[in-house]
């Protein structure tokens, strides 16, 4: 299951930002459940686990972490991720390897 919100930043008065370049029109903030993650990152749900979990050596403290869903707040079981914040982690990964 994925929830879908688009939230507008585009401003009528401002076409391109300081080094020229337009912004999107659209910041998804579609709500990603774990399978729908791991299928957007071509990896399994365990992998996703790995990665939030400090004592896995696997772990990656910049990777996004969830946001709950459920009226229980963070004792809910319910949790999903914000699809531009994974996007944008995408986005420095993918930095960090051109630096390379």
């Amino acid at each position: 299951m994925s929830l879908h919100y688009n939230c507008s930043t585009h401003t009528p008065h401002s076409n391109t930002d300081a080094k020229g370049i337009a912004p999107p029109l659209t910041r998804s903030k579609r709500v990603l459940r774990k399978k729908d993650l791991a299928k957007k990152l071509s990896c399994s749900e365990s992998t996703i686990d790995n990665r939030l979990n400090p004592s896995s050596r696997w772990h990656d403290e910049t990777f996004p972490r969830p946001v709950p869903l459920g009226a229980g707040g963070s004792r809910s079981s319910a949790k999903g991720w914000i699809e531009y914040v994974i996007d944008e982690w995408l986005e420095s990964r993918m930095e960090g390897a051109r630096r390379m």
